[in-house]
């Protein structure tokens, strides 16, 4: 018959648990490895949300790391970092901490979200308060 149709079924989101795993995976990554893979994390964030300024945060990573290696690489010390090389180690705990707070941040506040979605807004008909079966609603 005529109506407006069947109502679109909203995304799936993973399970709570799911998402706490995933965090403590990718922010162990990042701090196992001293801050050399965080950016998947920063890629994950980027391809979750969908949002141009985080793939533009998971290319800053990504160029970040290239420098802090090269960095390191770069560094003549026999059996210590020289300047470069420090420079480079600083460089890359603070990339980490930086992208280990912002990622947990982001994801938190992503997943958090509560209120209603366009699925929630669209969902059947309403009725103003009072006014159903006949009945007059409150009077002012």
């Amino acid at each position: 018959m005529q109506g407006p149709g069947y109502v679109p079924q909203p995304p799936h989101s993973p399970s709570q648990g799911a998402q706490i795993t995933l965090r403590a995976v990718f922010v162990a990554l990042a701090v196992f490895s001293c801050g050399f893979l965080a950016w998947p994390s920063m890629l994950r964030l980027a391809v979750v949300t969908r949002k141009p300024f985080h793939w533009a945060l998971f290319g800053l990573a990504a160029v970040h790391i290239a420098i802090v290696t090269t960095l390191i690489a770069v560094d003549q010390g026999e059996d210590e970092f020289e300047t470069p090389g420090n420079i480079g180690m600083w460089l890359m705990l603070l990339g980490m901490v930086t992208s280990v707070a912002y990622y947990l941040y982001a994801d938190i506040r992503h997943f958090g979200q509560s209120g209603p979605t366009q699925y929630a807004q669209s969902a059947g008909y309403t009725q103003p308060p009072g006014t159903g079966y006949g009945y007059p609603g409150p009077q002012p």
